[in-house]
């Protein structure tokens, strides 16, 4: 047999057991540790092999988009056009300086599909928390039951602004299925903290 030959199908021997190995030190793991594994031996293996990063599959995000539905064009306008309502001085003030957090919160109620597209507000959140897929309460789009769950809702308007406290807001979404004409609402708490940033103290059950 060529020497050629010999050294490739020991290589080959060689990346299985490594694959065997880093298989049972993942399931082994904590299941906050695998990704971290997971990543580390999909480095590992890439440069035994040559792969480049770029060419090699990432480990999925904790928030996976398949938590999340993506807007239309006319479905994020329609969004703009109702957070653009007019609104008393103070509360039009607060609205414009928090406007990126409640752009956020809108359009993750209207597109979430389970509980876990949340996890993209935890940083903005007053007190993170871990959502589970199977958890659907906080997902307007799970409270229907004739829209396709692959869509968006519309945002119908952005209301019932108010301010519980000088450093508090709150407002509720609601939201319409194009396909079905369902309806769900859900409200929101953001507060400003000590360091004057907008948090998320609050994320409702969607309702219909």
């Amino acid at each position: 047999m060529c020497g050629a030959c010999l050294t490739y199908q020991k290589g080959t021997l060689k990346m299985k057991s490594i694959a065997v190995g880093l298989a049972l030190l993942t399931l082994a793991a904590p299941v906050s540790a695998q990704t971290n594994i997971l990543d580390k031996a999909n480095n590992f293996l890439g440069r035994l092999t040559g792969t480049p990063t770029a060419q090699r599959q990432a480990a999925p995000a904790f928030n996976s988009s398949a938590a999340m539905n993506r807007q239309t064009p006319s479905q994020l306008a329609a969004q703009q056009t109702a957070l653009a309502t007019p609104a008393q001085a103070q509360i039009a003030a607060d609205r414009a300086e928090a406007k990126v957090l409640i752009d956020r919160l809108v359009s993750t109620s209207a597109c979430a599909i389970n509980d876990t597209a949340w996890h993209s507000i935890n940083r903005y959140s007053e007190d993170p928390r871990t959502y589970e897929t199977y958890n659907k309460g906080h997902s307007a789009v799970a409270h229907t039951k004739f829209h396709s769950k692959s869509n968006c809702l519309d945002v119908l308007r952005v209301t019932k602004w108010a301010k519980p406290a000088k450093n508090a807001l709150t407002f509720q979404v609601q939201l319409v299925s194009a396909q079905s004409d369902e309806a769900v609402s859900q409200s929101f708490v953001i507060v400003k903290d000590d360091s004057n940033q907008w948090l998320v103290r609050t994320i409702e059950y969607a309702t219909t």
